[in-house]
């Protein structure tokens, strides 16, 4: 058996797998995953990337046979539509067939129970718990303020600051670092795009948190590019339009795109010391030699025919329409069904018609386990 990696931007095939042609589905984990908007790419489903994950840090540890298969939900395959309509769906023998995000822990564990994922440590499952609802609250517009995402931004930041571990549960990679990572990707990437916000610069530990992740094998290879994730978005009713210059940055077309970095001035004083030890490493440019001068060329000073123009950003979110009632209101999109388990739905905002007027993040109801993202599939 050979363990083949997939890498950001190569998750494009049917299947990426590390098994053999001679494998059988009786002995391979096959992975159910959804798809970009191309039918194609691994799309932005964090929800996926939480079971991709998984998969990826189990066979780091046990050598395990997988195939991960990405999904058109718009066209799924018959293999699919015979065990499911919901993504991520995890496929194992003739019998086991699972959609549950805590099953898929349960499964992996008790199968290959010499390295579990699985994580004990309570706290760590309770800070993370809230997040993923304040966000879509606050993305989709029923929170007119962040202050609810960042008061549970800041609960995981005084968890890890206190226990000074790496990752939520120890120095390696739990089944709840593998469920909020996603999530807080998610956060970085679509809230700053849509909502124009940012991490706050003095959450040291949650950003310390990211930049373990970004330098961590699992997390990188299973992690949608930044158009996926603001595509994924894009789907849903009340989230505010992109602006003309973030259409096109964001368009599946375009260059890829991966926020795998933190910013300079919060990076660890270790991660800038590996940086320094490679830079030593490298060898140094040779120096000009006397019969090579440096020169340097002039820029041609503008003419006066020629003035100097500086060309301005769209205003973000221009081309939104503000209601009266504080909603911003939107166009009706198109929708891909996104089917998820049901243990995510409770995390999930309510319904577009019961939030359509906008309110308070004080006083937002609490979703029930019947509630989904996505409405149904169009037929």
């Amino acid at each position: 058996m050979t363990n083949v990696w997939a890498i950001p931007g190569s998750m494009t095939s049917d299947y990426i797998s590390n098994t053999t042609q001679s494998a059988t589905s009786d002995t391979t984990v096959m992975l159910y995953i959804k798809s970009g908007p191309d039918g194609k790419s691994f799309g932005g489903c964090p929800f996926c990337q939480s079971a991709v994950m998984m998969l990826l840090a189990k066979t780091e540890l046990t050598p395990i046979d997988y195939m991960i298969k990405i999904v058109d939900l718009r066209n799924p395959p018959q293999e699919f539509k015979h065990l499911s309509n919901k993504v991520p769906l995890l496929k194992y023998g003739q019998s086991i067939s699972i959609t549950d995000m805590d099953e898929f822990v349960n499964f992996f564990d008790s199968l290959w129970s010499e390295h579990p994922i699985e994580t004990k440590a309570e706290k760590a499952t309770a800070v993370i718990r809230n997040l993923f609802s304040k966000f879509c609250f606050y993305v989709k517009g029923v929170s007119n303020t962040p202050a609810a995402l960042v008061r549970e931004l800041a609960r995981i930041n005084d968890y890890l600051g206190a226990t000074q571990t790496t990752f939520l549960a120890g120095d390696s990679l739990s089944h709840a670092d593998c469920l909020v990572l996603p999530r807080l990707q998610h956060v970085r990437v679509a809230a700053k795009v849509f909502r124009d916000f940012d991490i706050p610069t003095e959450f040291k530990h949650l950003w310390r948190y990211l930049e373990a992740a970004y330098k961590c094998k699992v997390f990188r290879n299973a992690c949608p590019r930044d158009q996926e994730i603001v595509q994924f978005w894009t789907e849903y009713p009340n989230v505010p339009k992109l602006s003309p210059a973030n259409r096109k940055l964001y368009s599946t077309k375009s260059e890829a795109i991966y926020t795998l970095e933190v910013p300079e001035e919060l990076r660890t004083p270790e991660s800038k010391a590996e940086d320094s030890n490679t830079t030593a490493d490298e060898p140094a440019e040779p120096a000009p030699s006397a019969e090579e001068p440096i020169t340097v060329a002039d820029e041609p000073a503008p003419s006066a025919e020629e003035p100097i123009t500086v060309a301005e950003e769209p205003a973000p979110f221009a081309e939104v329409e503000e209601v009266a009632s504080g909603a911003t209101e939107v166009n009706n999109l198109s929708v891909v069904d996104v089917p998820i388990s049901r243990k995510d739905a409770d995390e999930l905002p309510p319904p577009p018609e019961d939030t359509a007027s906008g309110g308070s993040s004080e006083n937002e109801p609490a979703p029930t386990s019947e509630e989904i993202l996505p409405p149904p599939p169009r037929t």
